[in-house]
């Protein structure tokens, strides 16, 4: 499989994005509370009040940032702020939302391409959320990937990387993730043993029955695109050969240490 796979099941989902994936409060004040060590952002300093006259500074890059909810809310922290996908429709959902009072840019590109977009030292803070490594080939493109993070941040500065635990689902035998629902919308979830290529398929059902709120007709779509099972034991090597260092690893959006059972595996550290 690749992008035009890729593509194709992530287009087929964009309408309905936003509401199998809702806006997550624990998932932005994890995630600002650890970007706001990198160096030239407003909260390197002490946090000062919404109220106060703090001018947001330095520059944010998300890394797969599909309908740019978290894109949109972490933008009041910076001067300027990027998202990047490879899917067009979702770009246009993203579009559609951000606040036109700040300096937002969105770009359909490749996230193996990021050190080809931007110069070198151009961002104090990247991010890649939302299972967005596994869709890459494998360890090669994940450690060019990281290389390519590392390059486009200043010195100091921080990249966030999130992913499903790989761990767990390898070790659990587990074919199945909890089911996403949100009114009239549901979000099966299946996940296949590795396959030969040591990859797996992650398969996807979405369904939709019509109510008030969303008056479509009712239909059931089913897509299936290969994911790469990266495991902490192949990741945490792979962020240390880039060149990162201060490697902390979270199990949730909680802030629980990670484990071989916690349901993600978040990585935060820095250049």
């Amino acid at each position: 499989m690749g992008d035009n796979d890729i593509l194709d099941f992530y287009s087929g989902l964009a309408g309905f994005y936003d509401m199998v994936f809702p806006r997550d409060q624990g998932q932005l004040d994890f995630v600002r509370a650890r970007l706001k060590q990198a160096p030239g952002t407003t909260a390197s300093a002490t946090v000062a009040p919404a109220e106060t006259s703090v001018q947001p500074r330095g520059r944010f890059l998300d890394v797969g940032c599909a309908t740019g909810t978290l894109l949109a809310d972490l933008s009041s922290d910076y001067e300027a702020s990027w998202g990047v996908d490879l899917d067009p429709d979702l770009l246009q959902r993203a579009k559609e939302k951000m606040p036109r009072d700040r300096e937002i840019h969105l770009r359909q590109g490749d996230m193996l391409r990021i050190a080809d977009y931007w110069p070198s030292g151009h961002f104090n803070a990247v991010t890649c959320l939302g299972n967005t490594l596994p869709h890459l080939g494998g360890m090669r493109d994940i450690r060019a990937f990281f290389k390519a993070a590392w390059k486009v941040l200043e010195d100091d500065g921080v990249f966030m990387v999130q992913l499903i635990n790989y761990d767990r689902i390898i070790l659990q035998q587990i074919h199945q993730l909890p089911e996403l629902e949100n009114g009239c919308v549901r979000f099966e979830r299946y996940y296949s043993g590795i396959k030969p290529n040591g990859k797996l398929d992650f398969t996807a059902v979405l369904s939709v029955e019509p109510d008030a709120d969303l008056p479509a007709p009712p239909f059931v779509q089913k897509n299936t695109v290969e994911l790469f099972p990266v495991t902490e034991g192949e990741l945490t090597p792979a962020l240390l050969e880039a060149g990162f260092r201060d490697i902390t690893l979270f199990g949730n959006y909680a802030g629980v240490p990670y484990s071989r059972t916690t349901f993600l595996l978040i990585a935060v550290c820095r250049k």
